[in-house]
């Protein structure tokens, strides 16, 4: 790694860290192998109808993808001049704004540790959703081990993606919320499926959502994002309502047809 690219890092991370402090930004993670940023994006329109929401838009694909989206910045590569001259702006709006309190929807999958490592060193999450976790995640596992850390979070994850021991250490530092995809508790969200439907389960409510209305939506995304809406006090017939309002963004249509063309010729 160059020296200015290292240097860059430092600081890029600094500012974020300290975005975050002096603007009370509640970040929510979505990790995952796959189907993170349409969970991002489904939680994104159920919790906007409630609560000051920003996201991440664009594909997290390099080291700096994370810190821009905290800074607010636009994810490219950019000349030695245009980084000085973002870093100036970034460090005289920290310095001169007011504090702007709000939530930050982030989605983050990694597979090189070192950069996962970095993310870490930044984001501390208030509240981190597992989706399709494999115990080798690396994201995965530095959050979490951050949040253990601290003693402090939420964590929403799919009951069959933990293991028991791991469950006991979190169980006894964070705020968990489950949901499943077969039966469950009385206090998990579940979702199941037939050929028309998304059937959810809570309690004794029952809602059911056409698939039609959620294209490329599968049960564990949905199960995700309604727990994870639960967790912020969402009542689910709202969550519910809101989902009838969800558009995939053209990105991740682009995205999905691109990942189908590759498959075919494969």
């Amino acid at each position: 790694m160059n020296p200015f690219r290292k240097i860059l890092r430092l600081i890029l991370g600094f500012l974020s860290s300290y975005a975050i402090k002096k603007h009370k930004i509640e970040v929510i993670v979505v990790a995952g192998w796959y189907g993170s940023d349409i969970a991002r994006e489904l939680s994104y329109t159920i919790l906007n109808d409630n609560l000051r929401v920003r996201r991440n838009t664009q594909e997290i694909w390099w080291d700096f993808s994370i810190p821009l989206a905290i800074l607010g910045y636009k994810d490219k590569r950019r000349s030695t001049y245009m980084w000085l001259l973002l870093i100036f702006r970034a460090f005289v709006y920290l310095i001169i704004s007011k504090p702007n309190p709000h939530i930050l929807l982030l989605n983050a999958n990694c597979t090189f540790e070192h950069t996962a490592k970095y993310w870490a060193s930044i984001v501390k999450p208030d509240t981190l959703v597992i989706l399709n976790n494999k115990k080798d995640s690396v994201i995965v596992k530095e959050l979490l081990r951050s949040m253990i850390k601290n003693k402090k979070g939420k964590l929403v994850y799919n009951l069959s993606a933990i293991d028991s021991v791991t469950l006991q250490e979190l169980r006894n530092n964070l705020d968990l919320h489950t949901f499943s995809l077969e039966a469950g508790s009385s206090k998990d969200i579940i979702v199941t499926s037939n050929k028309q439907y998304h059937i959810i389960l809570y309690g004794k409510k029952k809602y059911t959502i056409p698939k039609s209305e959620l294209h490329g939506i599968t049960p564990e995304v949905l199960a995700a994002s309604l727990a994870l809406a639960k967790s912020y006090g969402v009542d689910l017939a709202e969550a519910s309502f809101s989902l009838l309002k969800f558009e995939l963004p053209a990105s991740i249509i682009a995205k999905i047809r691109t990942n189908l063309e590759v498959n075919k010729v494969q």
